[in-house]
């Protein structure tokens, strides 16, 4: 079976469509990075609209952050047919990221099976683990816009 991962080309247009998504935008999130590991990481700079009015980011949008880099670390092992959605997540945002702070969110996949992935995201500011969050992907059809061709 051929996966998205064998593909550089398709596999950097699909981060790229991602990347693209309003929410990404909104955050500021710079282009995701590939680790040798699998893993990806994205950062963001707790600022703007993403900052509650007393100081720091907001909890929900922390949350929401975890799901692009998770996804993207389970993309090469996707079929150029197959996609991946969020079935369930548990995030536990653990500590504060005060304004102006940058945070790393690091996404890895922990295991993909037939129907079902399982991945994994973290956030840091510098050494400090301020959230996790473990996220069940439901492996289902890709969208056309998505597939090959």
């Amino acid at each position: 079976m051929s996966r998205r991962g064998d593909d550089p080309a398709a596999l950097a247009e699909t981060l790229r469509l991602l990347h693209g998504m309003g929410f990404h935008r909104w955050a500021g999130m710079p282009p995701p990075e590939r680790a040798a590991d699998g893993s990806v990481s994205v950062t963001i700079q707790a600022e703007g609209d993403a900052v509650m009015p007393f100081g720091g980011l907001h909890g929900g949008v922390l949350t929401g952050l975890y799901e692009f880099p998770a996804l993207a670390a389970l993309l090469p092992e996707l079929a150029p047919d197959e996609w991946a959605v969020t079935a369930d997540i548990h995030a536990r945002n653990i500590g504060a990221v005060r304004t102006g702070e940058v945070v790393t969110i690091t996404g890895r996949l922990v295991r993909r099976g037939r129907g079902i992935a399982f991945v994994e995201a973290e956030a840091r500011v510098d050494d400090r683990l301020v959230g996790r969050a473990s996220i069940t992907k439901a492996i289902v059809p890709a969208p056309d816009a998505l597939k090959p061709g």
